[in-house]
C-alpha cells in the first residue's frame, strides 16, 4: 500500500554534526544525514521510526496526530496542520508554543482565504522567508512578523499539488514532494517559486517511507495454548480508528518449541525494530523471528532461566530482556533477570537478588530504570527501583494506603509513564496504586477482581486496566485528575486479559476470546477508542477448528 509522504524537514549542521532530513509518513519519520549530495538512510535499526522515537517530547502533539508541514527557525522545529502549530524546542526535547496555538497566530493568512488554510499540505523554511502550500498555491511569509511577502501558484503541468517540502541547507535550492516523486524548485529574487521535474524519491531517500506501519498483535495463549498473531491492516501513522466495526485480520498460530504456555503466565515483547519477539514462558524465554511466524520454523532459539517467571519487557536498543521471577524462594526466586536477546549475542543471564517474589515489570523510556512489582511475604508488597546498569536498588515505593491498609500483595502489572515520574501498580485488592515522587501514595479502586494488566499512553495521560470476568469494560484512568471513565466491551467478551496502546495513544488494544456456537474458544481484541472511552472495532480472525482462547498482548507491525 503506497502512498505520498505526509510532509519533510531538513535541519542544519549543528556542532559538527551534519545535515539531516526528515521524510515524514503521518506519525512516524525516516532520518536522513547528507553526504555531499547524497542523503544516508539514519533511522535507529535502519527503518522510520515513531516520532516519540526521535523526540520524545512531542508524544502529545505530532506523536498523536499527523502535520501536515514542518520547517525549522533559530533551533526550533514548528509543525503545522490547518487547527494546530508546535513549537519545538530541540535541545530542550519540550514544546513551547501554548496548547491553543494555530497557524493563524504566527502567519497573516487573511489575504489568502479559507480555503489555503483548509487544504494546507506543507510548509518549508528558506534564506527568503517561510513557504506555506496548499495544493499548487504557495505563500512566502516573514517569520518574525507573519507578514505575508509574495504568493503564486505552481505550474500544474509540473505537479499538481505539495504533500512536503523542505530546503536545501546553505544551498539555493529545494525539494517539493508529490505522491512517489520529488520535485527540485528554486526561489527568485522576488520569491516568486518555481518547480521543476526531479526523479522517484527512492533514487535519493532510500527507504522512504511511502508504505505505512500496519499492525500486527502478538497473544499469549491461555494455559496449555499456543500463541496467535493477528495481521492486521490497521494504520498505526494516522490518528484516524478503524473504518469498520469487524476488522477481518489474517490470523496464524505460531509453532514452534516452547510456545505452548506452561501453567502460570506467558507475555510477548516485540523488540524496537520489529523484527523479533521474545515469549517469556514459565521458565524459558523463546526468541521468535517475526518475518517466518507463518512458515512454522520462527523460533531461533530458547533459554532456560529459571522458575517462574513473570513478565518481560525489552529495552529500547533491543539487545537486553528484563524478566521478573515471581518464586518465593532464595534458590529459585526473588529475582530480576537481565538476558542478552541481541542478535548473535551470547544469551548470557544476569540476576539480581530483589527481596521478593517479582511480578509486575516496567522500565523507563531512557531503560535506565526499572519498576518491579515484589510481594515481600503476605502484608508487605512494594514497587521496587532498579538501575538497569548495575542491578542496584535506587529506592523502594511502598504499596501501603496512606493510612497505613496494607492491601493483598501480588503487584501482578506495573505501568509507568514515559518521563518515569509517575508509577502505576495493580494491587491484589483490584485498586491502582500511583506514586507520583514524594506525593503520598494514591489509591485507584477499580474493581473487585484482580487487576490483569496495564497500560499508559506515549504521553503518558492515560492509563488502561483490564480483568477477566469484570463488568465487560475497560477502565481509563486520566492520570493528572485519576479520573475513571469505562469503555464497554461486546457482550460475548470473555476474560478479557491483555492492553496495549498503540504509539500515538489514541486506542487501545484489548485481547481476550469469545465461545461459538460449538462452544470452542476463538481470540478476539477489541480495539477502544480512548479520547470518545468507546468500543471503535473488533479484530477477529478465522481460526478454523483451532481453540484460541489468548490472554497477554504485544503491539508490532510492519511496512506494507
Amino acid at each position: 500500500m503506497t502512498s505520498g509522504l505526509t510532509a519533510a524537514l531538513t535541519l542544519p549542521a549543528v556542532n559538527g554534526a551534519k545535515p539531516t532530513c526528515y521524510l515524514f509518513q503521518g506519525t512516524w519519520a525516516a532520518r536522513y544525514t547528507q553526504d555531499g549530495q547524497a542523503w544516508t538512510f539514519d533511522s535507529p535499526f535502519g527503518l522510520p521510526q515513531h516520532v516519540c522515537t526521535l523526540w520524545p517530547g512531542l508524544a502529545a502533539t505530532v506523536g498523536h496526530h499527523p502535520y501536515v508541514g514542518a520547517f525549522t527557525a533559530k533551533n526550533e522545529i514548528y509543525f503545522l496542520r490547518p487547527d494546530h502549530l508546535v513549537r519545538y524546542n530541540i535541545a530542550k526535547d519540550k514544546v513551547e508554543s501554548a496548547d491553543d496555538a494555530k497557524p493563524g497566530n504566527t502567519f497573516k493568512l487573511d489575504h489568502l482565504g479559507e480555503e489555503f488554510l483548509k487544504s494546507l499540505s506543507g510548509a518549508m523554511d528558506t534564506p527568503k522567508g517561510i513557504y506555506l502550500f496548499s495544493g499548487p498555491r504557495w505563500a512566502l511569509f516573514q517569520l518574525n512578523t507573519g507578514a505575508l511577502r509574495k504568493q503564486g501558484t505552481l505550474s500544474t503541468t509540473v505537479l499538481t499539488g505539495v504533500d512536503g517540502a523542505c530546503w536545501l541547507p546553505g544551498a539555493d535550492s529545494g525539494y517539493l514532494f508529490r505522491e512517489d516523486r520529488y520535485y527540485t524548485c528554486t526561489a527568485a529574487d522576488d520569491g516568486t517559486l518555481t518547480a521543476a521535474a526531479g526523479g522517484a524519491i527512492t533514487d535519493l531517500w532510500k527507504g522512504a517511507p511511502l508504505r505505512r506501519p500496519l499492525a500486527d498483535l502478538y497473544a499469549a495463549g491461555d494455559e496449555a495454548r499456543l500463541p496467535v498473531r493477528f495481521r492486521t491492516d490497521l494504520d498505526l501513522s494516522t490518528d484516524a480508528g478503524p473504518s469498520v466495526r469487524t476488522v477481518k485480520a489474517e490470523g496464524t498460530v505460531i509453532q514452534g518449541d516452547g510456545l505452548k504456555t506452561a501453567y502460570g503466565r506467558a507475555c510477548w515483547s516485540v523488540s524496537p525494530d520489529g523484527k523479533h519477539a521474545f515469549l517469556t514462558n514459565q521458565r524459558k524465554v523463546v526468541v521468535v523471528d517475526l518475518d517466518k511466524v507463518a512458515s512454522g520454523t520462527s523460533v531461533i532459539r530458547g533459554k532456560d532461566v529459571d522458575q517462574a517467571l513473570w513478565d518481560a519487557v525489552v529495552t529500547g536498543d533491543g539487545n537486553h530482556l528484563w524478566v521478573t521471577n515471581a518464586g518465593m524462594t532464595d534458590s529459585h526466586g526473588k529475582t530480576l533477570h537481565d538476558v542478552d536477546v541481541s542478535e548473535g549475542g551470547a544469551a548470557t543471564d544476569v540476576s539480581h537478588y530483589i527481596g521478593g517474589a517479582a511480578y509486575g515489570l516496567a522500565l523507563s523510556a531512557k531503560g535506565d530504570r526499572a519498576f518491579v512489582g515484589v510481594e515481600r511475604n503476605a502484608a508487605d508488597a512494594a514497587v521496587v527501583v532498579v538501575n538497569t546498569g548495575n542491578g542496584s536498588t535506587i529506592s523502594t515505593l511502598p504499596l501501603s494506603d496512606p493510612d497505613g491498609k496494607a492491601p493483598q500483595p501480588i503487584v501482578r502489572r506495573v505501568a509507568v509513564t514515559p518521563d518515569g515520574g509517575t508509577v502505576f501498580a495493580a494491587r491484589g485488592d483490584g485498586s491502582v496504586a500511583k506514586l507520583k515522587g514524594t506525593e503520598p501514595l494514591v489509591p485507584i479502586p477499580l474493581t473487585d477482581l484482580t487487576i490483569r494488566d496495564l497500560a499508559v499512553s506515549s504521553d503518558g495521560r492515560q492509563l488502561c486496566a483490564v480483568a477477566p470476568h469484570d463488568d465487560g469494560s475497560v477502565a481509563i484512568v486520566d492520570t493528572e485528575t485519576n479520573a475513571v471513565r469505562r469503555a464497554k466491551l461486546p457482550h460475548d467478551a470473555m476474560d478479557p486479559c491483555g492492553v496495549v496502546i498503540d504509539p500515538n495513544g489514541g486506542f487501545a488494544y484489548v485481547a481476550g476470546y469469545i465461545r461459538d456456537a460449538a462452544d470452542d474458544a476463538k481470540g478476539r481484541v477489541w480495539v477502544v477508542d480512548l479520547t470518545s472511552a468507546e468500543l471503535a472495532a473488533t479484530v477477529e480472525a478465522d481460526w478454523g477448528a483451532e481453540r484460541t482462547p489468548i490472554t497477554y498482548l504485544a503491539l508490532g507491525w510492519r511496512w506494507a
